[in-house]
């Protein structure tokens, strides 16, 4: 029910945007950010009780994220949404603390000792990188340079995201403790699961889809079986049999197919993976942990792509799958693979650095590409 109301107001808001009627959304905008303002000041009366200071005090990394965010804005803006520090103070905090430091104008004594210093074009391609996708962590920017031919460490990444104040979201914790196990047995397994994805109908109403994926993994590549409203052992034993006639099927060369209990996987599906050589392996109830590899990837399909998008219809979802597929198989650095990509596109050594994006930009990667003269 809480859903279906979030999905009610997310439709309404985007008719009254649709209207055109900018002035009741721009006074919207305003009232929110007027409720922020006085969170943040009830906020600091609390501190200024508790400290005695009359103002926040900040340590540099603080000033450093201040500043990163206000020098966007501007002093009019500034003036308008900042009521602690004065505008000229934000700015004051940028130059002195951020702008300083890659300044190649002149010369920094502290650059003759120690190490290497860091090349402005390196700073600015991984500022690039991670204000275009905030929700990367130091790791995948890290794996992103070294594929770019600009290697660097994720230390140094984190070095130069601290010193202008950006904080990216965390990346997804390392896989447990099955590692070593699969690791032995790789080659011969492919495990699949399936995603549970609503898609709004015309009339409103919340339809619900299964995605169902496979994924091979010695390689990490993940296919999609099919999208259906309706799935049943009948439906996934039709593909199967089209994927098992393929010469190059997903399915050739797997000996087990790890799964859960989902009724998809009943009636012949087992007679037909064994008749191809293949034996399918229930898992024990409740146990999501033993199919950790399809069920992180169904988590980072949902957290990258599907939970950002309201599908109104299957082709929609399928098309979104598909294309988070490609991104996902081609342009994806995987941490379970030291960084690399499972299947990178072929790139010019000698070529600029170009940015593409899928699905309106919500899926970015990057990669050398010989321009024209």
């Amino acid at each position: 029910m809480k859903r279906k109301q979030k999905t009610e107001t997310l439709y309404s808001f985007m008719q009254r945007t649709c209207k055109n009627d900018r002035i009741a959304l721009v006074d919207l905008m305003q009232k929110q950010i007027s409720y922020l303002q006085e969170k943040i000041c009830i906020y600091e009366e609390m501190l200024r009780d508790a400290t005695g200071h009359e103002t926040p005090q900040l340590t540099d990394k603080q000033k450093k994220r201040l500043a990163h965010s206000g020098r966007d804005l501007g002093n009019v803006l500034l003036s308008l949404t900042e009521k602690t520090f004065s505008p000229s103070t934000i700015l004051a905090w940028y130059r002195d603390l951020i702008g300083k430091k890659y300044d190649s104008s002149k010369s920094h004594p502290e650059h003759k000792r120690g190490p290497k210093p860091i090349s402005e074009n390196l700073v600015k391609e991984v500022l690039r990188i991670a204000e275009s996708s905030p929700d990367w962590g130091y790791e995948r920017i890290s794996a992103y340079m070294k594929y770019l031919n600009n290697p660097v460490s994720a230390s140094t990444v984190k070095s130069i995201l601290d010193d202008y104040g950006i904080v990216p979201d965390p990346e997804r914790d390392r896989n447990g403790d099955w590692r070593l196990f699969f690791d032995c047995h790789l080659d011969s397994l492919m495990a699949s699961d399936a995603a549970s994805i609503e898609v709004v109908m015309p009339n409103g109403a919340l339809k619900n889809y299964q995605v169902v994926f496979f994924e091979r993994l010695a390689t990490r590549e993940v296919w999609v079986a099919g999208i259906t409203d309706s799935p049943t052992a009948q439906w996934l034993e039709e593909i199967l049999w089209k994927e098992i006639a393929k010469e190059n099927g997903f399915l050739k060369g797997v000996s087990y197919l790890i799964h859960d209990r989902g009724t998809i996987y009943g009636g012949r599906v087992h007679k037909i993976l064994k008749e191809a050589g293949i034996r399918g392996k229930w898992l024990p109830v409740r146990s999501p942990d033993l199919n950790a590899f399809m069920e992180s990837f169904v988590k980072s399909y949902k957290r990258e792509c599907a939970d950002h998008i309201v599908f109104t219809s299957a082709a929609q979802l399928e098309y979104c799958t598909r294309e988070y597929l490609e991104w996902y198989n081609h342009e994806r650095p995987h941490r379970g693979l030291g960084g690399r990509m499972i299947h990178p596109w072929p790139q010019d050594p000698d070529g600029e650095i170009v940015e593409f994006s899928r699905l309106g930009g919500l899926l970015k990667s990057y990669r050398r590409v010989k321009l024209a003269a």
